[in-house]
């Protein structure tokens, strides 16, 4: 076997979305064992983080369509993060708290 071939093995093998079959077959995965796969968002430090963003966000005044234009998004992007159907990577949660005027450090 060759080296690209043991990393493309590996790689598949270690894949949450792809796998690979004992008779060498890619396949997809089931969605809900990605969902499972997924960071939550019920866990009591996110959602201590997302109630800071929402109190800072009506404290300001500011509606959820004013944060999500401000951002180039949908209303509905910023209702879906607040409700915890959509979990937030690190330069998405700068983007929000710098617009609603919070720094990183007030969120933990």
């Amino acid at each position: 076997m060759s080296l690209k071939t043991e990393t493309l093995l590996e790689m598949m093998i270690n894949n949450p979305i792809l796998g690979l079959s004992e008779k060498g077959i890619i396949y997809t995965r089931p969605i809900y064992l990605m969902d499972a796969l997924m960071k939550s968002t019920n866990t009591p430090e996110y959602k201590a983080i997302i109630e800071k963003i929402i109190a800072a966000r009506k404290a300001k005044g500011l509606s959820q369509a004013a944060v999500a234009q401000a951002l180039g998004k949908h209303q509905s992007y910023i209702a879906k993060i607040e409700i915890g159907e959509r979990r937030i990577d690190i330069v998405e949660l700068m983007e929000i708290a710098k617009f609603i005027g919070l720094n990183m450090g007030d969120l933990v």
